[in-house]
């Protein structure tokens, strides 16, 4: 009986992902942090770089999710809820996910200003990062397509880790390649649930 109820539960999770939309809106704000890291890093010499690291990045990342999770609600009123039905949904605390990012976080600077020479493994630990969260919820809904999207997060962190040795440009490599190929499998996702969940015809009902 347990089983069964943890499997409807993994089954309604997965609902929510079900569309590709969430994989997409993630690729978007990767790519954007990437592109942002790039164009910062060629125009560092310039104030106009400096600030849109200073500014722009803080802002991408926070204001991101607020703007990700409206996009991702507005594109599922619009295409998912009157093929598929809507579900609700009870928010999960995520108190105890803040506090590990955060320490995450702070030790990865502390071990950098001790060892300045690990900042170079920033764009590694950043894939690394990357692939648990997405295995993660791979785990956690039973959907297997996150733990290939954290395996190539993982072997783009550690190519460019070994190819790219600016780290300013390694880590925004690894955005802009793990963004786009979450948008590209998010976009694929999509189109197979278009493609299967047509709207229903109101003249037929």
């Amino acid at each position: 009986m347990k089983e069964q109820v943890h499997t409807i539960i993994q089954q309604t999770q997965r609902y929510y992902y079900e569309d590709g939309i969430g994989e997409m809106t993630i690729g978007l704000l990767y790519l954007l942090i990437g592109i942002l890291l790039g164009t910062s890093y060629l125009y560092q010499e310039q104030p106009f770089g400096q600030r849109m690291l200073v500014i722009g990045l803080p802002l991408l990342v926070l204001g991101g999710g607020y703007v990700g999770n409206w996009l991702v609600r507005r594109a599922k009123q619009r295409v998912t809820y009157s093929r598929t039905g809507y579900v609700a949904y009870r928010k999960p605390t995520r108190l105890l996910g803040r506090w590990i990012v955060g320490l995450i976080l702070l030790g990865w600077i502390g071990l950098t200003l001790v060892f300045p020479q690990f900042s170079k493994l920033l764009p590694l630990v950043l894939g690394w990062f990357i692939a648990i969260s997405l295995g993660y919820i791979g785990y956690r809904i039973n959907l297997p397509r996150f733990y290939a999207l954290g395996g190539m997060a993982i072997l783009v962190a550690t190519v460019v880790t070994l190819q790219i040795g600016e780290v300013v440009v390694g880590t925004a490599v690894v955005f802009i390649a793990t963004g786009v190929i979450m948008l590209l499998t998010g976009g694929w996702v999509f189109g197979q649930y278009l493609r299967h969940h047509p709207v229903a015809d109101k003249e037929s009902e």
